[in-house]
C-alpha cells in the first residue's frame, strides 16, 4: 500500500478520480506486473450472487419495502455501499457545493429501470441497482486503471455476460439460501475447494488508510489539508476540516478515513485541475 506522498501520487493518478481509491488492488497490480501480464479477479461475483453482507441485511429489513420504486431503492441501498458520501463527509464540504452535492444524490442515477421492477424481489432489486452503479462506475473503474497502470490485463471471469444472464435467471435462494451468500458457487465448489475456503466469510480487500497526523505521508497532509491550501482550492470548509483534524489527534479512525478522502480530492485537484491549467 502507498507508504509516501510518490506512491500515494501514482495511486491518484492511475485512477483518475479523487475519490473511492482502492489501494490494495494498486498495491496487488504493481507487485504482480513484472511477473504476471493477465491476471483473473473475481469482480462481479458479488453483484450476480448476492455476495455482499448487505444482501442478507436487505432481507431481513422486512415486507415493509418490497413495494418501493426504484428512488426508494436508490436511496435505501446508497448509503451502506458506499454509493452515497457519508454524512460527516459531506458536511465538510463548501455550503454551496454541499447543497449541489445532495441535490445531485437525491436526484439518483440516469438509467430506466426495466418494466416490473418494482414487483421483484427486494435482492433482485439491489442486485440490479448495484450493477447499475457502484459495479460499473466504481469496482470496474478502478480495476481498468489500476492494472493498465501497470499494462496488466486484468479480467473478470464472473462479468462474462452468459453467466451473468445464468445468474440472473435464478430463483434468489439459489444465489442467498437464507442469510447464506453465493449459495449456489459455495455448493458448486464442494470437494473443489478446501472447506475453510468455501464456507468462510466474505473479506473485503482493504488496505490501511495512511495516517493524516504521523508517518512519511504527514508533511503532503499537512500542507494539503491547511486552511490556505483548502480556500484556495475551494472544496471543502476550512473550519469543519480544521474541527475533523482535532477529532483525529484525539483517536477517532472515522475522522482519519474521512480526512484520507479530503486528501485524495486535494491532490487530485493538484495533479490534474493545476498541472492541466
Amino acid at each position: 500500500v502507498p507508504t509516501d506522498a510518490r506512491t500515494l501520487e501514482r495511486a491518484v493518478r492511475s485512477h483518475e478520480s479523487p475519490t473511492g481509491l482502492q489501494l490494495a488492488t494498486y498495491a496487488l497490480a504493481e507487485a504482480s506486473a513484472p511477473h504476471h501480464k493477465v491476471v483473473l479477479t473475481g469482480q462481479g461475483s458479488d453483484e450476480i450472487l448476492a455476495g455482499y453482507p448487505w444482501y442478507a441485511r436487505e432481507r431481513l429489513t422486512g415486507a415493509a419495502l418490497s413495494t418501493a420504486g426504484l428512488r426508494e431503492d436508490i436511496q435505501r441501498f446508497a448509503g451502506p455501499r458506499g454509493m452515497r458520501t457519508g454524512t460527516r463527509l459531506a458536511a465538510l464540504l463548501r455550503p454551496d457545493l454541499r447543497r449541489a452535492f445532495d441535490a445531485h444524490v437525491d436526484s439518483g442515477w440516469a438509467f430506466s429501470p426495466p418494466d416490473g421492477f418494482t414487483r421483484w424481489n427486494r435482492i433482485d432489486r439491489l442486485s440490479y441497482v448495484e450493477a447499475k452503479t457502484r459495479l460499473v462506475g466504481f469496482i470496474i473503474h478502478g480495476l481498468d486503471r489500476v492494472s493498465m497502470t501497470h499494462s496488466q490485463e486484468a479480467r473478470a471471469p464472473f462479468l462474462d455476460h452468459e453467466l451473468v444472464e445464468l445468474c440472473a435467471a435464478m430463483p434468489t435462494s439459489m444465489r442467498l439460501r437464507g442469510l447464506r451468500n453465493k449459495f449456489v458457487l459455495r455448493e458448486s465448489m464442494r470437494g473443489r475447494l478446501p472447506d475453510e475456503i468455501r464456507r468462510r466469510r466474505k473479506r473485503g480487500l482493504r488496505s490501511p488508510r495512511p495516517d493524516p497526523l504521523s508517518g512519511p505521508l504527514r508533511e503532503l497532509f499537512g500542507d494539503l489539508l491547511s486552511e490556505t491550501s483548502l480556500r484556495d482550492r475551494g472544496y471543502f470548509d476550512p473550519p469543519a476540516v480544521a474541527a475533523l483534524v482535532e477529532l483525529a489527534r484525539g483517536g477517532d479512525h472515522r475522522s482519519s478515513r474521512a480526512l484520507s478522502t479530503v486528501l485524495g480530492v486535494q491532490l487530485w485537484d493538484e495533479l490534474f485541475v493545476r498541472t492541466a491549467a
